[in-house]
């Protein structure tokens, strides 16, 4: 099987870009020229942003078993919609933090490996 980074490197590296630009064209937010208090603001608003929108994903998929209407996915668009944002706020958070996609590519061919010798191992 080919390396993350192979596959996704360069996507998530299209993907920072292209939101960096959206940063600093409509809203003139550069991560880089920020100093360190201003950072870990963006870094925590991003984050913070992120899980709600995770939360909000829920919401679009009807998880509660104890609803009588609703219990599974009830509409495609809007939980695709919500993990649209989930990823906007998490490449805002890479930009704060200077993680490239080839470094996230490198982490994720890490973490598969490892989680693949645990469920080897009967992890």
């Amino acid at each position: 099987m080919p390396a993350a980074g192979d596959l996704v490197g360069p996507v998530l590296s299209a993907l920072l870009s292209r939101q960096l630009a959206v940063q600093e064209g409509a809203f003139g937010i550069r991560p880089g020229d920020m100093d360190d208090v201003e950072r870990m603001a963006f870094l925590r608003d991003n984050v913070l942003s992120a899980i709600v929108e995770l939360t909000e994903t829920m919401n679009e998929s009807g998880w509660k078993p104890w609803k009588k209407q609703g219990f599974g996915l009830t509409d495609h668009a809007a939980t695709t919609s919500e993990f649209a944002d989930v990823v906007l706020f998490l490449l805002n958070a890479m930009l704060a933090t200077g993680v490239t996609g080839e470094d996230l590519a490198a982490a994720l061919d890490a973490a598969w490996t490892k989680n693949e010798e645990r469920q080897r191992n009967g992890y």
